[in-house]
């Protein structure tokens, strides 16, 4: 690590941003956690953040996505 001195302004700068990054990781937790345990049970979701750089925001997306289209189509008729 490097020693560098910032000026007071600078530091008060990046203390507000700092302060209001906690402040949304605070927010952003409970949905958060949701999302990750609606994954966890859906094998779907499973399946797909077996493909590279899929993870649970965008599992639950898809998954979400097909729900909407089973409602759109309504049920079948034989």
């Amino acid at each position: 690590m490097q020693k560098v001195s910032l000026c007071p302004a600078i530091i008060g700068e990046l203390q507000v941003m700092h302060d209001h990054y906690c402040y949304l990781n605070e927010k952003i937790a409970p949905p958060d956690a949701k999302i990750i345990k609606q994954v966890k049970e859906s094998s779907r979701c499973q399946l797909l953040k077996t493909v590279p750089a899929i993870g649970d925001m965008t599992a639950s997306q898809q998954n979400a996505l097909s729900c909407t289209q089973k409602i759109k189509k309504g049920p079948l008729i034989d």
